[in-house]
């Protein structure tokens, strides 16, 4: 575990190192593109276990809305194949999960 730390710890220095910026731009547009996302891999076991999800009004708010609100314009989801430890994260809980995501290009 602390040597796959390690790795994640050395991936972020190398790309804050090589992030855009002024002086290592390509053209005009290499740097306009900035990703912002999480891992939403959980979202239908939570809303299974009763949980809900607020806006930062307080108000309950489908949890795709929230990212988007927030900037994100990127998703992970875990998808395992043919889990037989949980009835999460195969492949009808990863369509179950997409069906609630609007696709925005």
């Amino acid at each position: 575990m602390i040597f796959s730390f390690k790795k994640l710890l050395l991936s972020v220095i190398i790309l804050i190192i090589f992030s855009c910026n002024k002086e290592n731009k390509l053209d005009d547009n290499s740097c306009d593109i900035f990703y912002l996302g999480a891992d939403l891999s959980y979202v239908n076991e939570m809303e299974d276990c009763g949980a809900i999800y607020k806006n930062s009004e307080n108000v309950e708010t489908d949890v795709f809305e929230i990212f988007e609100n927030a900037g994100a314009n990127l998703i992970r989801v875990r998808l395992w194949h043919n889990p037989t430890w949980t009835n999460y994260s195969n492949l009808s809980d990863v369509k179950k999960l997409f069906r609630g995501l609007r696709i925005i290009i």
